[in-house]
């Protein structure tokens, strides 16, 4: 993840804890930066009930699925 991706994660992050309206981000599979986007999203506080990763059906990788489901 680049620097700038980091910085519009935590930004969407900071508005969806202020206003509480639902998140949807894209994210890139064969690098797993869902992974990296959640621990983003877990320091910035946000209800991951309200989140969307986009893009999971891009792998059949199970095992990254599963972590993000976790």
């Amino acid at each position: 993840m680049t620097v700038n991706l980091e910085l519009m994660a935590r930004t969407a992050s900071r508005a969806h804890v202020e206003t509480g309206i639902p998140m949807m981000v894209h994210s890139y599979p064969t690098g797993q930066v869902a992974c990296r986007q959640i621990e983003i999203f877990k320091e910035e506080g946000i209800d991951l009930t309200k989140e969307k990763i986009d893009h999971s059906n891009d792998t059949t990788d199970t095992e990254y699925l599963k972590w993000i489901l976790d």
